[in-house]
């Protein structure tokens, strides 16, 4: 691949993704994504896998591959969720997923429910004086956060703080278009964030043994935990229970606003909700790419061969607008059965909080379009410019159009 055409794959991946997706799936070839170069990472970038059989191959793989992620910085220094479950391998994977798996269970999230239908008949009353809103922040941003606040065990007054340093941190995600500056504004970040969930965990007391911190500080006390394990967890926990959701819940809202047919049938059937957040999931994923995997050893994978040392990741996005599997890939359709969509990863590292997530998004986008049913776009939607996230910046709405 000659450099002019790498330059304009990247410039696709930035600005038109699913063009830039469908060009990759069409090639089978793994694409080299340089790391910038004042990222603190021992590698010189990472191969990203485009179609969905070398995506499941990959989430699969059951040897030869590290989630190890402390190994690739310099002098092996953890940094933010390094040393979280996600980036840990077995048995220290199962043992921090254990810790805290029961509170993301289908019937544990289910005492969540009230809060977000109440979160959101409030928030969308405070919306009537006004005849348009940007959804994201007036929305989407805060029913997360209110969910996020209870799960953890902290006052709402401390959101907008951890909201702020997950956009630092988010910022800096995608090698395409991060700069030097946001690379040191997420060092900053994840340095507030880590001392403020310390000194939250070594609080003198002890919060309730049904929120995280809570559970957290009590698991730390009883060593089942390390104090610098706990930091990493709350780090992850923090970050992806809202970041992801937001996106989700943004998402959804303006797909079904642009597809007024797929609006149609959800308000002749509520019930097709839970096929619809799926398919958002599918169409929009909020992580359009998955976190790296490290090769132990020489494996190959769908004929391609990779060497020791390298780091692997998969296109979500692309994977799942993969037209191999997914009859009509990138239309939005609501009742497509099936839908195995990667947007949760599998595999033992599949996301832990996507029971919670789709409660999230099937509670707010019912209850928008029930109060809001001819709801329009205002002006065009903002994307963050970001390709690991895919999330909207702003969302005007015109609440009665």
């Amino acid at each position: 691949m000659t450099t002019n055409s790498t330059d304009r794959l990247y410039q696709l991946l930035r600005d038109d993704p699913y063009t830039a997706y469908a060009a990759l799936r069409l090639r089978k070839e793994p694409i080299y994504l340089a790391h910038h170069p004042d990222e603190p990472n021992r590698s010189q970038g990472k191969w990203l896998l485009s179609t969905y059989e070398q995506a499941v191959a990959l989430l699969r793989q059951p040897t030869a591959i590290s989630k190890r992620s402390d190994l690739t910085r310099p002098g092996g220094r953890a940094m933010g969720f390094d040393l979280s479950m996600l980036f840990q391998d077995e048995p220290d994977h199962r043992r921090l997923r254990s810790i805290v798996a029961d509170f993301f269970r289908v019937q544990t999230v289910q005492r969540y429910q009230s809060l977000i239908d109440d979160a959101a008949s409030e928030l969308l009353s405070n919306l009537q004086p006004y005849g348009n809103a940007d959804l994201i922040s007036h929305y989407a941003e805060a029913i997360p956060l209110r969910v996020l606040a209870a799960l953890m065990g902290l006052p709402m007054t401390s959101m907008a703080q951890i909201r702020e340093w997950s956009l630092m941190i988010a910022a800096a995600a995608d090698d395409v278009v991060v700069s030097t500056g946001e690379i040191v504004a997420r060092l900053d970040g994840y340095r507030q964030m880590h001392e403020f969930i310390a000194h939250s965990l070594a609080s003198a007391e002890l919060l309730p043994a049904d929120t995280l911190l809570g559970h957290l500080q009590r698991a730390q006390a009883s060593s089942v935990i390390n104090s610098e394990e706990a930091i990493s967890m709350l780090f992850l926990l923090m970050f992806a229970g809202h970041e992801t959701t937001i996106s989700l819940i943004g998402s959804a809202i303006l797909l079904f606003i642009t597809h007024p047919l797929q609006m149609q049938k959800l308000r002749l059937e509520p019930g097709l909700i839970d096929g619809a957040v799926e398919e958002v999931l599918r169409f929009e994923s909020p992580e359009q790419r998955s976190t790296f995997r490290i090769t132990t050893d020489v494996i190959e994978i769908c004929g391609h061969r990779f060497e020791q040392g390298e780091q692997l990741s998969v296109i979500l996005g692309s994977a799942n607008r993969d037209g191999i599997v997914f009859d009509r890939a990138d239309e939005f359709l609501i009742t497509r059965q099936p839908n195995p969509h990667l947007a949760f990863g599998i595999g033992r590292h599949h996301c832990l909080g996507r029971h919670l997530a789709r409660l999230e998004a099937r509670i707010a986008v019912q209850r928008f379009f029930d109060r809001y049913p001819a709801a329009g776009l205002a002006d065009s939607p903002h994307w963050h410019r970001n390709g690991f996230f895919r999330c909207l910046a702003s969302l005007p709405v015109v609440l009665e159009a």
